[in-house]
């Protein structure tokens, strides 16, 4: 299996109270597994992972009946769909959070961050939670006439300025009295 260098759990996601509303809602195990399934080795950016329930016992020193129970709190509670026959989940706002829509923009239909989650997903396409992700990305894309990209591509170059070119500021210049000589 091959694995990423990083995962990123960014301290946003702990001012914006969804990681405090885990443990909440779901209790101290649940947010455990929780931060095993965002950071660990399975992890993916889009939030849709594949492992089985016996494999995060082992990794967290749980039972797997203790990992199926948490994982069922963290469903019932709203942070993730779990298609336990296949070992798949889907965690509820997770390709938002590792991949960010810049401020004032949407995604659109040529962005690689889109490209690349679906052709994820459709690895999956035996789970049911593989079209449930599809559908939202699809709800994701910017299907306004001006884009992000149009917006980039519309806006004039700014000019480079060397710093050699601005005017400099005069020093201020001390006066030096008779009796310093």
């Amino acid at each position: 299996m091959s694995m990423r260098k990083y995962s990123q759990v960014r301290p946003k996601d702990w001012i914006n109270d969804h990681y405090p509303s885990i443990y909440r809602k779901a209790g101290p195990s649940a947010y455990y597994v929780w931060l095993y399934l965002v950071s660990g080795p399975h992890a993916h950016s889009t939030g849709l992972l594949r492992v089985q329930a016996v494999t995060i016992a082992d990794d967290l020193d749980m039972t797997p009946e203790e990992v199926n129970s948490e994982l069922g709190k963290l469903e019932q509670s709203g942070f993730l769909d779990w298609d336990c026959d296949n070992s798949i989940l889907l965690l509820h706002g997770e390709f938002e959070r590792q991949t960010p829509i810049k401020t004032g923009g949407g995604y659109y239909r040529p962005d690689k961050r889109i490209a690349g989650a679906q052709t994820h997903a459709e690895t999956f396409s035996f789970s049911s939670l593989a079209a449930v992700f599809l559908q939202y990305l699809a709800g994701l894309l910017d299907t306004d006439t001006d884009t992000e990209r149009e917006h980039a591509e519309k806006a004039p170059p700014k000019p480079l300025v060397s710093p050699l070119d601005t005017p400099s500021k005069p020093l201020p210049v001390a006066e030096v009295s008779n009796a310093d000589r």
